[in-house]
This record gives C-alpha cells, sequence and structure tokens, in this order.
C-alpha cells in the first residue's frame, strides 16, 4: 500500500491560510536560532507551507512524491527542520510544546558536549594492586571503573606517604602487566625475571629490613632484588626468624 503524506509528517489537520505561514515562519526562525541550524528561514517556511500546500490537495500523495515535487533547497532545509524538531509539531503544537520540546534537545546538546569535550570534575580510585621495581621502587595502581582509567602511583614503603603525586611512566600499565592483586605481591629482579611472592612472606621479610642497621639493610636489599636463588636464601631465613 502507498505510504500517505499524512503518515509521515501527520499534517492531516493543518491549515495553510495567511496566519497559519506566518506562524510558520515565527516558529522555523525560532528553531533555528535556538538550535543553531544552518537553514534559510525563508526557504524552510516556504518548504513547509508547500509539503502542507501539496498534502492537503492531494491526500494520498506519498511522502516521496511530495518531495520530488520540490526543488532540491526546499527539500534540504524540510529535512533539516523535520531532523531537529518534527515538521508536525512545528505545524500543529501548542506554543508551549514547542519550546519545551526544544528546551530538552538544548539540555540533551549540553550533556553530551560536556561528556565529550569536558573532563569529569571527580574521579573515585580504587586501589586495586602493588608493585616493587628492581630499585626497590613501589609503585600502587589506582583504577577508576566508571571511566577504565588507571594510575600507577609510586610510594614510600616505610609509611611516610606518596613519594610523588605525579604518576609514573605509563609503560608498565599494558593490560595492567606485572600488577597482581593484593593477597601478593610481584617481585621484579635486576636479571628481567619476576615472580609472585605471597603477601605474609613480603611482610617477614620486612620485618628482619626494619631490625637492621643501614649498612645491611642495603645489603638485604640487594639480595631481595639480586636474582630469584639469593631472594630465596633471604626467604629462608627470615621465615626461621618468629
Amino acid at each position: 500500500m502507498e505510504e500517505t503524506a499524512t503518515e509521515n509528517l501527520e499534517l492531516t489537520e493543518a491549515k495553510s491560510d495567511g496566519a497559519s505561514k506566518q506562524r510558520i515562519r515565527s516558529r522555523i526562525s525560532l528553531v533555528k536560532n535556538r538550535l543553531k541550524l544552518p537553514v534559510n528561514t525563508s526557504v524552510a517556511s516556504t518548504a513547509v507551507t508547500d509539503y502542507v500546500d501539496i498534502s492537503q490537495k492531494n491526500p494520498r500523495l506519498s511522502h516521496y512524491r511530495i518531495l520530488q515535487k520540490m526543488s532540491g533547497p526546499k527539500r534540504d532545509a524540510l529535512s533539516a527542520i523535520n531532523s531537529a524538531v518534527p515538521v508536525s509539531m512545528i505545524v500543529n503544537a501548542p506554543e508551549t510544546q514547542l519550546r519545551r520540546t526544544i528546551r530538552d534537545i538544548l539540555k540533551e546538546q549540553k550533556i553530551e558536549l560536556n561528556e565529550q569535550f569536558n573532563p569529569p570534575a571527580m574521579l573515585l580510585l580504587k586501589r586495586e594492586a602493588i608493585r616493587m621495581f628492581p630499585n626497590g621502587q613501589r609503585v600502587a595502581l589506582y583504577v577508576d571503573n566508571k571511566y577504565g582509567l588507571t594510575f600507577p602511583v609510586p610510594y614510600d614503603q616505610s609509611g611516610t606517604g606518596f613519594k610523588s603525586m605525579n604518576t609514573v611512566s605509563p609503560g608498565p600499565l599494558n593490560a595492567q602487566r606485572g600488577y597482581v592483586n593484593e593477597e601478593v605481591v610481584p617481585v621484579v629482579f635486576s636479571t628481567g625475571e619476576e615472580i609472585n611472592v605471597e603477601k605474609d612472606i613480603m611482610d617477614k621479610i620486612k620485618s628482619v629490613f626494619d631490625s637492621l642497621n643501614e649498612e645491611n639493610k642495603q645489603r638485604l636489599s640487594d639480595m631481595v632484588l639480586e636474582s630469584p636463588e639469593t631472594f630465596n636464601k633471604v626467604k629462608e631465613f627470615a621465615l626461621l626468624i618468629k
């Protein structure tokens, strides 16, 4: 069955008298100015009134056939207006409804622009993992699940806080490589090898570390990070101490 004009733009009750044409022009000017549409008001107004006239004279004429009777600029203007605000609303709706629709569209556009171009005012970060590097530096991995962001932040393991608020190089962040959950601690050796050690074992090693003088602390730190073999010697020693 052929699609009729009224099925497309619902202009069955539309009028094409002088007052209606003036109202259409005024409303199109409002829509164009508020929504910043790149259309000529005069061309768009004529396109809408022509559409109304043709559909009133030929109520069974399809939307496509009506457009074929109009010039290219009029077709383009009609499409631009209808894509922003339904032409049926411009022709038939009460003024308050039209203005409310425009306000809603502007509100949505503002939200989209804010989300697209402006960074969020606040991030909610959760610490997910810790990594220790060959130089003894520990780095905590913080994640914002809403935006899928990850931030590695260096900190002082002695408990004095973050060494710097600047994040480290994003290199180790690829797919969160090298980070593990907080039940284990990754240890990266100077050889490039890496193992995951239970947190309670690392706590025992740290306890031994804290009991030493500065010279022995440096020696123990070197052994921990030299190789898996030297690390195991430190671990065995730490586990013997109660």
